[in-house]
């Protein structure tokens, strides 16, 4: 039985756009065969296939000062890549590449509805499971977890904003930036972004065990070109995920960093246009 999921807050009208759950593997375990296995066994629920880049290995470093940029080097063949398994309706899909297992869901339309953690997360591991019962049919062994992600992009602007073509203030949306003060040598920015990280401590307080990693970036809304900020917030846990209860605590705690966290940075105005149940 899986572990009961943790009602946090409700918004009638919650601004997440996509929603990444993302698992990574200790050692390279997908390859032409397991991939092959695998888009067989999803097949009906995600006809549509695409290849892509594979994304670089994730890591977090807790070192002081930071151990700076991460560069990988591959020797041999080129690497497998990352397939994307597309939903029928587009809003869901899965991304599988030789040391990385992600799902996706993301609002194709402004009236799609978002299905809420507590519909995602059973989603995203029964097709784990699905994953972990290819490699077993083919006699591999069980992957051990060292990565887990959450990431929720929200798509923020500020009700009753006049203009349609200037954004509104970040400080407006988000409750951690300031703005100049008036009168000085620079004028109002034509736009602004914003970029924080947060330790997440383990339970036992023995040292961190991943991040909260917080980004604006200013954007134009593709339905009718509105200017609208996006708010990204990721969680990334580190360790030895050995068991399907562990990734799933780790699941868990990333998606309540991210939610605490978007609750603490956004602001009681945007709250309450969203509707708070």
């Amino acid at each position: 039985m899986e572990p009961a999921i943790e009602t946090i807050v409700e918004f009638e009208r919650p601004p997440v756009i996509e929603v990444v759950f993302g698992t990574q593997f200790g050692a390279a375990i997908v390859d032409l065969e397991v991939l092959a296995e695998f888009a067989r066994s999803v097949r009906g629920e995600f006809p549509r296939r695409e290849q892509i880049e594979p994304l670089p290995r994730a890591f977090e470093s807790f070192d002081h000062p930071p151990a700076g940029t991460h560069i990988e080097f591959r020797f041999g063949g080129a690497p497998l890549p990352r397939t994307r398994f597309i939903s029928t309706d587009e809003q869901t899909l899965l991304q599988l590449q030789a040391d990385r297992f992600l799902f996706n869901w993301r609002r194709v339309s402004a009236d799609d509805a978002y299905p809420r953690y507590e519909t995602l997360r059973p989603r995203f591991d029964a097709l784990r499971q699905r994953l972990i019962e290819v490699l077993d049919g083919l006699g591999r062994p069980t992957p051990v977890v060292d990565h887990v992600e959450v990431s929720y992009i929200n798509e923020l602007s500020f009700p009753g904003h006049p203009s349609a073509r200037t954004h509104a203030s970040l400080s407006a949306l988000v409750s951690t930036v300031s703005d100049l003060p008036r009168g000085g040598f620079l004028s109002e920015p034509e736009d602004v972004g914003y970029s924080a990280r947060f330790r997440i401590p383990r339970a036992d307080g023995t040292g961190p065990m991943g991040r909260l990693i917080a980004r604006t970036e200013p954007a134009y809304r593709s339905a009718d070109g509105r200017p609208i900020h996006l708010l990204t917030l990721t969680a990334n846990l580190v360790g030895s995920f050995a068991s399907d209860t562990a990734v799933i605590d780790a699941l868990d705690l990333g998606r309540r960093w991210v939610v605490n966290g978007f609750l603490e940075m956004t602001t009681p105005e945007l709250h309450a246009n969203w509707r708070r149940l």
